[in-house]
């Protein structure tokens, strides 16, 4: 015991302590060592410490400094950028309870790159580097803003602090012992993006790059670097494309330094950067650009001629490569044109230049070169460039040679000057003069004549004309001009073809016609014509196109046949018309003319066709029947002659005699007209037409008139006809009667129109499809008859008739028609009823769905017949199989549901029993029949829990120093008929925390923590398990449930059973206050035949003494292999009695295992020495299981 002025201090786990006084006031102990150091005072210059005042003395206060035994400091999750450090939680002596305590994290950073080579790094620590990371207090603390790779080494101090007032404020402060160095290190990440790339030197055509180590390498080992390059240099367009933003990658390597050569002089070029480390690769860095060196430009193309003259010549070329200096000026050279030396004729930064002063026709050659502010670059190749030629005179010497009717001769000589070039062609060209000759000609010039040769002959001039002719040469510059004109008149000639005649005034028996002189008259007066007129006939010679044996020509006549056909009249030159009379109405004729003079007669004119105008056609022959039925009559006739037109309509008219009715259908003429009142029946082309809707055994009278386009022509004679009888009209006043759920009457009256033949017998059809128009008499009851289908019910002469065997609750139609000698008459509208209905059938398919051991659900499909009324609900019974005969409600069947649901779910069954099920459909006419029996049985009930659990055995593991083993038993559940049998057992426990001594609560409740410490399955069979790897001195708490057979499903869990594993907890897992105080010194000290596992057995007696609780306590007594005998006390809390049972377990303290600081160093040494053999054996375990045991099944095949 020390006391630090009047106040004892306990030392508890204290080993060292060190006193510092500051500002110690008088009266307290004066042994103590001095510190010069005061917190709340000033140190003057002489040493002296300065009063606050001359009256007041500062009293001194003592600072205690404690050295705690080391902390066990562990990590709880290490990350990239911060570590989380778990520190217990340290007990302090009762005399520092109220003292304040902090925890205190201090950290250095390893310049090393792997935790192999931290333990030569720590013997370089310096206690001056340790830096503060983390203020707070035991748990869990966040150690922050780390590096990622990095090797740290990490340790804990607990500082405890009093605050005391005197004067002032003043500290007194217990530091303990720093914890163990603790060495970790951060998990790698890929590099953060590197500085862009500098610029190391420069060139025309290269550039050297450089560059430095990223702040953030990633912690994984070397970094490498790849150099990206936009635009991509010339040299590597065809080795490699480039991204999508345009970069290439030219580099990739550890160098810090890269030279790209091979590039273009003067040119900007981009670069970025990217780092690489184990991990993976970093963001790119920013762009940088840099420039090449510039130089002379490049060689120019040889320049272009844009144009030339005689006597200049343009010429242009493109400007070359600036490569990285712009072009200051060109210069272009020239030759004599003779092939001599160059020289400058222009200097200047224009890319155009008219070469002038040249002569022509010679060549000349012409070089450029480009010059910056670099030097010049070399000349560009030589063009060749000519100039123009002049084109020559005109030529000379023009004159007719000589002329006939249609051709005429033309020579010419040479052109005084060629232009410096020779003549290679000449051109004639040729222009109309008289009228006549612009008449055929037109009054341009055209060209008649191009070639070498100094004559020409002019053909196809017009006789009698005259023409005005020219003539121009070209050499190699062009054309020159033309020579004077001169005149050339042709020789007289016979006149021209005249046009064909024309239509003067036109009769059905009368044509006139006339005409026109010719346009030219050959040079002579007409002094006559010839007119020849020809009818139109058939084809003579065999040659005609469209000939035929007797068809007449109507295009053009044929020459063979005009001798027999035609007559030529002459005409004198005054008159230009004529007439012709007693022609046919309609016919066809021909005319030509011919021209005559004193050198002959001209050719003959085109043929003109002309026609007489038509008359109204002819009067038909008497139309004839072609076809008779009782409701229509076809009649025909012939088309008669046209009279010069086509017939284009007939008109047919028809009636019925006033006074004449006969019953044999004959054809005879009508002269009476008088008593027929005759209408229009048809008007149109055709020769033939159908007079419908008539009526049966009726005489009718036809007659026809043909139409063309000059009018309507006389009718025809008339023509009378009868029609033919029918069958009888439809019968009238149909009814239809139900007479019960299976039969229908049904009556009708005879129909009133017989159509001349009398009612022999009557048909009846019947459908049950669609519903039908109760009316019939409209197009909605016609529309609906057509929907259905009929069938024959009834054929007899009787009006009426019974349908019989017919449906329940069915609409059925019905339908009647008539026959006489004729044949069967237009069916009746239909009429439609229903018959009454009956009770519906049986439902069908009654299907189970879910069951269980008390309660099945089932379902079944509504009636396939309802028989005319909706089910209106249903009738579900039941009965134990076995009992399904009995009728009597009380002892068979049961209804078990009644209503308007097709499905129930049938409840409070008893497990494994076999039920029958049927059910009945009701509708407004009764209850149906049953539907087919269908059984079920329900499922066994799931078993019930295990009983009778209790600890067997339990001991401590031999291998791990911590685990310890128990051995669990229980009994299998009671068995029964209505429940599966149990195939296996399912074991759950937790571990809990018993309440303390001093809680005032009465019920003993364990509470689980969050995990389940163990979970595990046994098979039928065995009824007890050991529990393995569990920690020692500590509650747990298990409960076990069955596993049913044939999926019956599992029962409830059964009580809770807690026990105590025998052995002490470790240190690292005390979290509660029960076990701190637990591990403090409380009885007889150790080796007085008591053992430590004692005041835990008392603990877990009185609690379960105030809860009512069964306790299970084992002694470890004199047993050598550490396991406990189990000795079960049944007590009872308040009346009713516990259902939880606790069992402590106690090792002997000759046997327990203690834990050693310099041991679990040593198996820490080792797993970190054999690490990689580990985790090879875990890859080649993951290897096995997830790639060679599937290829093994492929290759072994499916299994038979």
């Amino acid at each position: 015991m020390l006391s630090v002025g009047s106040r004892p201090v306990a030392l508890g786990l204290v080993e060292k302590i060190e006193h510092r006084v500051f500002d110690a006031p008088p009266g307290h102990v004066n042994n103590l060592k001095v510190d010069q150091r005061a917190k709340s005072t000033r140190q003057p210059a002489n040493g002296n410490i300065q009063r606050p005042g001359a009256e007041e003395r500062p009293e001194l206060k003592p600072e205690l400094s404690i050295v705690v035994k080391a902390l066990q400091v562990a990590l709880d999750n290490v990350g990239t950028h911060q570590a989380y450090v778990q520190v217990p939680d340290v007990p302090m002596p009762s005399a520092l309870q109220q003292w304040s305590s902090s925890l205190c994290l201090e950290m250095q950073q390893l310049e090393v790159n792997a935790l192999a080579e931290a333990n030569t790094a720590l013997s370089r620590l310096k206690e001056n580097d340790w830096k503060t990371v983390s203020r707070g207090t035991p748990g869990v603390n966040e150690v922050s803003g780390l590096r990622p790779g990095r090797v740290y080494v990490l340790r804990a101090k607990i500082i405890v602090t009093q605050y005391q007032q005197v004067s002032e404020e003043h500290i007194v402060k217990l530091v303990c012992e720093p914890s163990d160095n603790l060495v970790f290190q951060t998990k790698p990440t890929a590099p953060g993006p590197p500085a862009p790339p500098a610029l190391a030197s420069r060139e025309r055509k290269a550039l050297k790059l450089k560059w430095s180590v990223p702040e953030e390498t990633g912690g994984a080992g070397p970094l490498s670097y790849h150099l990206y390059v936009s635009p991509v240099p010339a040299e590597l367009e065809s080795q490699a494309k480039p991204d999508e933003e345009g970069f290439l990658r030219v580099y990739s390597g550890e160098e810090r330094a890269y030279k790209i050569v091979k590039l273009t002089p003067g040119t900007k070029y981009t670069f970025r950067l990217r780092a690489t480390n184990a991990i993976g690769d970093s963001h790119l860095s920013l762009c940088s650009s840099f420039t090449t060196q510039a130089t002379v430009p490049s060689v120019p193309d040889a320049p272009v001629t844009v144009a030339s003259t005689s006597n200049s010549i343009t010429l242009q070329w493109s400007a070359p490569a600036e490569n990285g200096s712009p072009i200051t000026s060109y210069q272009l050279e020239q030759d004599d044109g003779r092939g001599g030396d160059f020289s400058m004729v222009y200097a200047g930064i224009q890319t155009m230049f008219i070469a002038s002063g040249l002569r022509s026709g010679l060549q000349y050659r012409f070089r450029v070169k480009a010059e910056n502010d670099e030097g010049r670059s070399m000349w560009s190749q030589p063009a060749v460039a000519t100039t123009a030629a002049v084109p020559p005179a005109s030529p000379c010497g023009l004159t007719v040679v000589g002329a006939t009717r249609a051709a005429a001769t033309l020579k010419w000589n040479p052109p005084d000057d060629a232009g410096g070039s020779r003549v290679v062609v000449y051109e004639v060209q040729l222009q109309a003069k008289g009228r006549a000759a612009v008449e055929h000609m037109g009054n341009d010039w055209l060209r008649i004549f191009e070639g070498d040769a100094q004559a020409c002959t002019i053909n196809s001039l017009r006789a009698g004309c005259t023409y005005r002719a020219r003539v121009r040469a070209r050499n190699a510059a062009g054309w020159g001009q033309f020579s004077v004109p001169v005149d050339v008149a042709t020789a007289a000639g016979v006149p021209e073809a005249p046009e064909p005649p024309n239509i003067g005034h036109v009769e059905p028996t009368l044509l006139g016609v006339q005409w026109q002189a010719p346009s030219h008259d050959g040079g002579a007066k007409v002094s006559g014509y010839r007119l020849e007129v020809a009818q139109a006939a058939p084809c003579a010679c065999g040659q005609c196109p469209g000939r035929g044996s007797s068809a007449l020509l109507l295009q053009q006549p044929c020459e063979a046949a005009l001798p027999d056909s035609s007559v030529v009249m002459p005409v004198s030159a005054d008159e230009r018309s004529a007439e012709i009379r007693d022609l046919q109405p309609g016919g066809v004729y021909f005319f030509r003319l011919q021209a005559i003079n004193n050198q002959g007669s001209s050719q003959w004119s085109e043929w003109a066709r002309l026609q007489t105008l038509p008359d109204v056609p002819c009067a038909p022959d008497a139309p004839f029947p072609a076809a008779v039925s009782s409701s229509s009559i076809t009649v025909q006739w012939a088309a008669p002659d046209g009279q010069g037109a086509p017939v284009t309509s007939f008109v047919l008219e028809g009636g019925r005699p006033v006074h004449h009715t006969s019953s044999e259908p004959s054809v005879q003429d009508t002269e009476q007209q008088s008593h027929v009142e005759f209408r229009q029946l048809y008007r149109g082309p055709s020769t033939s037409y159908e007079v419908k809707g008539l009526e049966p055994a009726t005489q009718y009278v036809y007659r026809v008139a043909a139409v063309n386009s000059v009018g309507s022509g006389p009718w025809s004679s008339e023509t009378s006809i009868v029609s033919a009888p029918a069958a009888p009209g439809m019968p009238e006043l149909l009814k239809a009667s139900s007479l019960s759920s299976s039969e229908i009457e049904v009556n009708w009256h005879a129909p009133s129109v017989t159509n001349g033949r009398p009612v022999t017998s009557y048909v009846v059809e019947m459908s049950s499809g669609a519903a039908a128009s109760s009316t019939g008499n409209g197009p909605s009851g016609k529309k609906a008859s057509q929907t259905l289908v009929w069938a024959q019910l009834y054929s007899g002469s009787d009006n009426y008739c019974v349908a019989t065997g017919l449906l329940p609750g069915k609409i059925y139609h019905f339908r009647v028609r008539a026959a006489n000698a004729c044949g069967f008459g237009a069916v009746s509208a239909p009429v439609s009823t229903t018959t009454r209905p009956a009770p519906p059938s049986a439902p069908a398919r009654i299907q189970f769905g879910q069951r269980s051991a008390t309660h099945v659900r089932l379902r079944w499909d509504a009636p396939e017949e309802e028989n005319g009324a909706p089910v209106t609900m249903y009738q579900l019974e039941m009965a134990k199989v076995g009992d399904e005969s009995v009728h009597d409600a009380a002892s068979g069947w049961q209804v078990v549901y009644t209503g308007k649901e097709s499905a129930s779910k049938v409840q409070e069954l008893q497990p494994g029993t076999k039920y029958t099920f049927r059910v009945a459909a009701m509708n407004a006419a009764g209850q149906g029949m049953y539907s087919a029996h269908e059984s079920v049985s329900t499922s066994l009930a799931p078993p019930g829990p295990p009983e009778q659990m209790e600890v067997t055995s339990s001991g401590l593991d031999s291998n791990d120093v911590a685990a310890a083993w128990v051995v669990l038993s229980w009994q299998p559940p009671t068995p029964s008929p209505a429940a599966a049998p149990a195939t296996s057992y399912e074991v759950e426990g937790h571990e809990v925390a018993l309440p303390t001594s001093s809680s005032s609560s009465t019920s003993l409740a364990p509470t689980p923590n969050q995990q389940v410490a163990f979970k595990l399955t046994v098979g039928r069979g065995t009824t007890e398990s050991r529990l393995e790897q569990l920690v020692q001195g500590t509650h747990y708490s298990v409960r076990l449930r069955s596993v049913g057979a044939d999926g019956t499903g599992h029962s409830s869990w059964s009580t809770d059973f807690i026990f105590t594993t025998p052995g002490e907890r470790p240190m690292r897992s005390i979290l509660s206050a029960d076990a701190i105080l637990a591990s403090a010194p409380s009885g007889p000290a150790p080796g007085a035949g008591r053992s430590k596992g004692v005041p835990n057995t008392r603990r877990a007696k009185r609690m379960a003494s105030n809860s009512g609780a069964t306790v299970a306590t084992c002694s470890s007594g004199d047993s050598e292999d550490g396991s406990a005998s189990v000795t079960n006390v049944s007590t009872k809390r308040g009346s009713q009695p516990t259902s939880r049972k606790i069992a402590t377990a106690g090792t002997p303290a000759a046997k327990k295992a203690p834990v050693k600081k310099n041991m679990m160093k040593k198996v820490k040494g080792l797993l970190h020495t054999y690490r990689w053999y580990l985790y090879a054996f875990l890859a080649f375990v993951l290897f096995a299981a997830f790639v060679l045991v599937p290829m093994l099944k492929r290759m072994r095949g499916p299994k038979v």
